[in-house]
């Protein structure tokens, strides 16, 4: 084949798209044939042909061809000068309209000028062509993409909408569950002060209030402990235990509440390697939730029991614990079961079901779990009973390391003469603070805020104060600010003083904060008497 020959055939291939082709000379508005198709109308025209400059041709397809309210800007994008502009900084320029005259399924067109930079001067190749297949295209992918997005915003508004009512759900049984335990603690306090005189009666009342108290706190405690959960703001605080020693210690809280409710209660252990590090809070944390609601939803005469066993292990130095927490309640539907971990679910509302809850103390116990790298399942039938499989991984100990615990025991001699700074805000709580210390043999001065317990350790004389207990919000400067500013003083004797946040700010990343300041210790509200005692015993030695 002839070089000519071969060159064309190729231009022809690639043209083969186009109805009409031309090579344009932009600064000197000139314009010359490369190809016209037969169904090409404009380019056969016979006054277009006439026509011999790039602009005069433009002008006369734009008025003869050109739906104009599909174009308003044609004359100027594909005029000289703007195209020269435009293909300064790239190849290639492509602009779409729709044409008069021609088929009604060809009726889009596209320009494309691409710019040839082997030649002097500003020549450019501009071909024309139909794009109704791809107009079709992109309207049927428009469309699907617009399904899709309709479909995905549907699908989120009824996901909002789940949320809202899961929320509005929430708010309605925390609400009541928290009017339940203080409508108790309003109720017994004023019958507390129509019966002072009655001994028995009285200490009813006050094991009542603290019934309460204890129900109150721990439906704060879930959600709090949910929001620290999905915060991300806890870690694994590892170490040594003994299972026996434990489970003795978990028979102890709920032994008693069972046998008042008339429940069978027991445990059965059955493990090779007894001791095993783990982060014993959140394994209690466990146990509480799952326990209380066994408890909570076994009526009386009904029996609650859990085993742990331990499971062959794939790994070394890892013990395999599976509990099984069992009990012959009232049960729950097959259709509760996927939604059971949730946030904010309940089969029942408080109201229904005549127990207190929130609806996340399942929630908190499957993030804990997959936290802990462990799995659960829950197996349950309505009016038949619940079983809840727990399976947890443990680094495995031994007696000796169980015996390198902290001891935490408090000997009263510890701090008589002892002299805390106590700075407290609110009044109530520096009352109740004050009262603890004291009975416990501390001499305590209190500051109203962070601002005024620098100035009184500052006026103090050295030595004068053993311990600082701090509260974080408070006026004018609080208590981390203060924190600071104590470990900035010159003097070393204060700069160096023992400080203890006692605090409502009760996040682990709260806790952080604490110590990033200065401080050494870190006390959540609301106080525990003998958790407050501990930690003062332990920073006071």
């Amino acid at each position: 084949m002839e070089k000519m020959s071969f060159e064309k055939s190729i231009m022809d291939a690639l043209l083969v798209d186009y109805t009409a082709v031309y090579y344009c000379d932009l600064e000197h508005d000139a314009i010359c044939i490369i190809k016209t198709g037969e169904n090409a109308q404009a380019y056969q025209h016979k006054d277009f042909t006439e026509s011999q400059s790039y602009a005069g041709r433009l002008k006369f397809f734009y008025e003869h061809f050109v739906v104009a309210e599909s174009a308003p800007d044609f004359m100027e994008k594909l005029s000289a000068a703007s195209l020269m502009e435009a293909l300064e900084e790239k190849p290639r320029f492509a602009y779409r309209f729709r044409t008069r005259g021609t088929a009604v399924d060809r009726q889009y067109y596209e320009a494309q000028v691409v710019r040839i930079k082997d030649v002097e001067g500003f020549h450019v190749v501009l071909g024309f062509r139909y794009i109704d297949d791809v107009i079709a295209q992109e309207k049927e992918m428009m469309a699907r993409i617009y399904e899709e997005a309709l479909e995905k915003a549907k699908a989120a508004l009824k996901e909002q909408e789940k949320v809202s009512r899961a929320k509005t759900d929430f708010l309605f049984n925390m609400s009541h569950d928290i009017r339940t335990p203080m409508n108790a603690i309003i109720g017994f306090r004023d019958l507390l002060e129509k019966y002072q005189d009655d001994p028995v009666k009285r200490q009813d009342y006050l094991d009542k209030i603290k019934t309460a108290d204890e129900v109150l706190l721990s439906i704060i405690n879930n959600v709090l402990e949910m929001t620290r959960i999905e915060q991300g703001a806890i870690e694994l605080d590892e170490s040594a235990g003994n299972v026996d020693q434990f489970c003795d210690a978990v028979d102890s809280i709920f032994k008693e509440m069972m046998l008042e409710k008339n429940i069978t209660f027991s445990h059965e252990v059955h493990v090779v390697h007894p001791f095993v590090y783990s982060d014993t809070t959140k394994v209690r944390e466990l146990f509480m939730n799952l326990l209380s609601n066994a408890f909570k939803y076994t009526r009386s005469g009904g029996t609650v029991s859990y085993r742990i066993e331990e499971l062959p292990s794939e790994e070394d130095g890892i013990a395999l614990y599976r509990t099984t927490v069992t009990d012959n309640g009232i049960g729950m539907d097959a259709s509760f079961l996927p939604h059971i971990f949730e946030e904010f679910a309940r089969e029942n509302n408080t109201t229904d079901a005549k127990v207190e809850g929130t609806g996340l103390g399942m929630p908190i116990v499957k993030r804990l779990v997959d936290f802990m790298h462990g799995t659960i399942e829950v197996q349950s039938e309505k009016g038949v009973g619940t079983t809840v499989i727990v399976t947890l991984p443990h680094r495995i100990a031994d007696l000796e390391d169980c015996f390198k615990t902290v001891d935490h025991s408090v000997d009263p001699a510890t701090f008589k003469g002892k002299r805390i700074l106590l700075a407290e805000d609110n009044e109530l709580n520096a009352e109740i603070a004050i009262e603890i210390l004291q009975d416990a043999g501390f001499l305590v001065d209190h500051a109203a805020d962070g601002e005024d317990c620098c100035a009184m350790l500052q006026a103090a004389p050295d030595h004068f104060y053993d311990l600082i207990l701090m509260d974080i919000q408070m006026p004018r400067m609080n208590g981390y600010q203060a924190a600071v500013a104590i470990r900035k003083m010159h003097d070393p004797d204060k700069s160096g003083i023992p400080i203890v946040a006692m605090t409502a700010n009760a996040f682990e990343e709260d806790r952080k904060e604490a110590f990033r300041c200065g401080m050494d210790g870190h006390i959540p509200k609301p106080i525990n008497a003998r958790a407050v005692l501990e930690q003062l015993a332990r920073i006071l030695r």
